[in-house]
């Protein structure tokens, strides 16, 4: 039977020994290489140039940030691209599950969502994309990984101030009781700074992060062309592409705009047309079926009323004009009492016999 000696030895051999120097480097340096090609292939710019080898311990003063923010994170280690490229699956996974929600609604309310998100932060509010992601270009899908991001860095936002609140209340009840009875109240305002810290921490990380990205998306330019810059791009080559200017307008839920050829018109300057609100509109009121009228409905309920009723009525007429003269039915009925009377009155036939 094996000793615990042996069976120690066993496992000894069974697992490599750590990587120490260089065979670690070497391995970073597969690895980042590996996260670089995927990076490019998945439409996702590194966050350094490929001359900066791995590991990069000595970054320039241009990456050194937002070098420091992948390496902030606890799993990065020393492959800051091994980390990126985990951050940008998790956002494309995320695009997918967005496309799957607003598909069976308006494409424009997800635009709209953005552009309120991005005023809220201080950004510009030109988003324009596509319910196929497949067809958009880099800077689309920058600004969808941009909302990403600004999106959970207002839900830390909100937890933070959810910690502060909860501290300040955890340190007013233990300044109200005083030593006694406020145990749990103490131990929360000894803990809490604690958590306060570190969600201090991740916003001011995300916030290197965020202005990396818009760093990004600006240097991007021209914007990608819309399809009617597309159209005329055959026709004219000098035409500059189409720049947008931020609006403070309020933002509207819209259909994403259909495009139209130069040479067409508006249908009409009324505002009457344009202007659904304008009181020179004509308002369509909706159609009331007739009511039936009240003698087809006793001549459907009550049909022996009725006739009652149209006799009276000729018989008042008559009499209002001077004629004496009976409704048909009265005679039809006094002739058939006279016949019966005239029966009546005849004598019996007398008897054979």
């Amino acid at each position: 039977m094996p000793s615990d000696r042996d069976s120690i030895e066993q496992q000894r051999s069974i697992t490599p020994p750590p990587l120490i120097g260089e065979e670690r480097d070497e391995e970073s340096r597969l690895l980042e290489v590996q996260a670089r090609r995927d990076l490019e292939s998945e439409s996702c710019a590194p966050c350094h140039p490929p001359h900066l080898e791995a590991p990069v311990r000595r970054p320039p003063e241009k990456y050194r940030q937002i070098i420091e923010y992948w390496q902030s994170l606890g799993s990065t280690d020393d492959v800051v691209l091994c980390a990126q490229r985990s951050d940008w699956r998790k956002f494309r996974h995320y695009q997918r599950l967005q496309r799957e929600y607003y598909g069976k609604k308006p494409f424009g309310l997800l635009e709209a969502e953005i552009r309120e998100r991005r005023q809220r932060n201080g950004l510009d509010e030109d988003v324009q994309l596509l319910p196929d992601t497949r067809q958009q270009s880099r800077q689309q899908d920058l600004i969808e990984f941009q909302d990403f991001h600004l999106e959970f860095w207002e839900r830390k936002t909100k937890d933070r101030q959810e910690l502060r609140d909860q501290l300040e209340e955890a340190r007013k009840i233990a300044g109200d009781r005083g030593a006694e009875g406020s145990g749990c109240a103490a131990r929360d305002a000894i803990s809490i700074p604690q958590v306060l810290e570190y969600a201090d921490s991740i916003l001011r990380w995300h916030d290197v992060f965020l202005q990396w990205i818009e760093r990004q998306r600006v240097a991007m330019d021209p914007r990608p062309q819309t399809p009617v810059e597309q159209s005329r791009g055959d026709q004219d080559t000098s035409v500059s592409p189409l720049r947008y200017e931020s609006s403070n307008a309020p933002v509207a839920v819209v259909e994403p705009p259909q495009s139209r050829p130069e040479s067409t018109k508006p249908v009409s300057k009324d505002t009457t047309l344009t202007f659904p609100n304008s009181p020179r509109q004509i308002l369509k009121r909706r159609k009331k079926k007739p009511r039936r009228s009240k003698e087809k409905a006793l001549v459907q309920y009550s049909p022996h009323r009725v006739a009652k009723a149209n006799r009276l009525a000729v018989i008042r007429t008559n009499l209002m004009q001077g004629r004496n003269v009976v409704a048909p039915g009265t005679i039809e009925c006094n002739q058939s009492v006279n016949t019966r009377r005239l029966r009546s009155a005849q004598p019996l036939p007398a008897d054979p016999s």
